[in-house]
């Protein structure tokens, strides 16, 4: 949820980028690093990226998306349901 998030520092740093009508990409004014997505149509949640994450995750894995344009040299080994794109509404 967006109001559970804190920022221990840089805040200030962060740039963002309306790379869709819905969607705008949250990143650091230094490197480029993407860090978070804000997809509109969910007022009360922020996407983070798990490379930002420091300790452990404690969501389950879903599925993975946009495996379309992953390298083909890189092979998913699990289970998990694939999404070239996005994936379909229930």
């Amino acid at each position: 949820m967006r109001d559970e998030l804190t920022f221990t520092s840089g805040e200030s740093e962060l740039k963002k980028y309306a790379f869709s009508e819905n969607a705008d990409s949250i990143f650091c004014g230094h490197c480029g690093s993407r860090l978070l997505v804000d997809f509109k149509p969910e007022a009360d949640m922020l996407y983070i990226t798990l490379g930002t994450v420091d300790g452990e995750v404690s969501c389950p894995p879903g599925f993975h998306q946009f495996v379309g344009s992953k390298a083909p040299w890189y092979k998913i080994c699990d289970d998990l349901p694939q999404h070239d794109e996005w994936p379909e509404e229930d």
